[in-house]
Formats: structure tokens, sequence, C-alpha cells
């Protein structure tokens, strides 16, 4: 797996497997220099992550293959953008996999 995949569903099933981690922290780590490079940018991944987990929140703390599209569209967000805020709540501990799922452990989520 190469770059951020453009399907949010498969983003969190690779996520969760062992393959492809490597290139996801790289691509993390690629965006969030991109992210840091300018304030605009950064406030923009901050109102991105805070849309997210409210979404995620709606939803009742629970990615799974049947809500992520309506998650994204509630976030106004692109599957890539949306790849990019749930690598960084996992990487940060504000995201963890349940099964096959993924459940958000900050705000307003046990």
């Amino acid at each position: 797996m190469s770059g951020l995949p453009r399907d949010f569903g498969a983003f969190v099933e690779g996520r969760l497997g062992d393959a492809g981690q490597t290139a996801l922290s790289a691509a993390l780590c690629a965006g969030l220099c991109l992210l840091s490079s300018a304030a605009v940018a950064q406030t923009s991944f901050e109102d991105e992550r805070e849309r997210l987990i409210a979404a995620i929140e709606a939803a009742g703390c629970i990615v799974h293959e049947g809500n992520h599209e309506a998650i994204l569209r509630e976030a106004r967000m692109t599957p890539a953008q949306g790849s990019l805020v749930v690598t960084f709540l996992m990487d940060t501990g504000q995201a963890e996999p349940l099964g096959d799922d993924l459940r958000l452990t900050t705000g307003n989520c046990p």
C-alpha cells in the first residue's frame, strides 16, 4: 500500500492490519510536515480533526463499513482527508481498533 488510500473503509481495514503501516506512517509524516509549514494549514487540520471527531461522536463513536461514508459527508471531508486525520487520531491514542472497526476514545466517547 502506497500513499493514502482512497476509501475510508479500506483505510480502516488496512490500518488495523500489519501490512502497509510503514507506508501510512511515512504518509502521515509527510502530511504533518506539510500541514505544519503554514499556520493556515495547521488551522485547517485542526478544523478537520474537530469536524471528524464530532461526526464520529454523532455516529455513536464507532466507524464501520456501514457508516464511514456518512461520517465523511457529515465532516465535509474527502476520503484522503479522513484517512490523514484518522491516522493522526490512532497515532496519538485518540482512536483505536475495535475488531474490524475503529473506536474513538476521546471527547464524548467512553
